[in-house]
């Protein structure tokens, strides 16, 4: 099923135990913490750490549903923490696809995965970038190409955006990459709102919104949250 997962800024502990909460409390189906605000790599693993522990197995979307999003830091270290820190996921914004190159970034990444949990591979997520905001623009015509190397790739969730944070992505991006990977998890990270995630529903299945539902940086407006939730 679709999904709703908020992504928290985290400025403060008290601030991201609230974000927490009222995600939770309006009708996201889990988390993703990003450091992006104040607080250091460390400080949001213990605090997704903190969260995720109680979840029932390690893919599971559920209330105790929480991932990583951690700036600054190589993909194969954020796998590498987020297994550390038994989480459910880790997004990476550039899940580091290269058609002209062939992936050396994204066969690393593959690699590090199986060499962890004593060679039973990490079952975590791995949500990635592609054709990603404020990456190396991508041609239209090599959308759903991109797309699919990412996901024969390993990439679990291909993870798209618009050109910029708030931007949503044009849904002909999405319709290119949606044909292209078939039943291959889909996610939007950047624009998406109540009013325009009808476009998106036929072809996407998890939302990482925040902009669109924050009153201020690094606190959810209740009521657009919910509201999105029920679409």
């Amino acid at each position: 099923p679709r999904v709703l997962l908020p992504v928290i800024h985290c400025i403060t502990k008290p601030q991201v135990a609230e974000a927490l909460n009222t995600a939770l409390d309006c009708g996201a189906d889990g988390v993703f913490l990003i450091n992006q605000g104040g607080l250091g790599v460390h400080e949001v693993l213990d605090l997704a750490h903190d969260h995720a522990r109680t979840r029932p197995t390690a893919t599971a979307i559920s209330k105790s549903f929480c991932g990583v999003n951690l700036l600054g830091v190589r993909n194969t270290r954020a796998m590498s923490e987020a297994y550390a820190a038994d989480l459910s996921s880790v997004w990476i914004d550039d899940g580091g696809v290269n058609l002209d190159k062939g992936s050396p970034e994204l066969r690393r990444l593959q690699e590090r995965r199986a060499t962890l949990a004593s060679g039973q591979g990490w079952p975590g997520l791995i949500f990635g970038g592609v054709a990603f905001k404020y990456l190396t623009p991508v041609a239209p015509e090599l959308y759903g190409s991109v797309a699919l190397a990412a996901a024969r790739g390993g990439i679990d969730v291909v993870t798209t955006s618009g050109s910029a944070t708030g931007s949503p992505p044009d849904i002909d991006k999405v319709r290119a990459m949606r044909e292209a990977i078939g039943d291959h998890a889909l996610a939007i990270a950047s624009g998406v709102t109540v009013e325009n995630v009808e476009g998106f529903l036929p072809y996407v299945d998890a939302f990482l919104v925040a902009t669109g539902v924050e009153s201020v940086f690094g606190k959810f407006d209740g009521t657009k949250l919910s509201a999105l939730a029920t679409k």
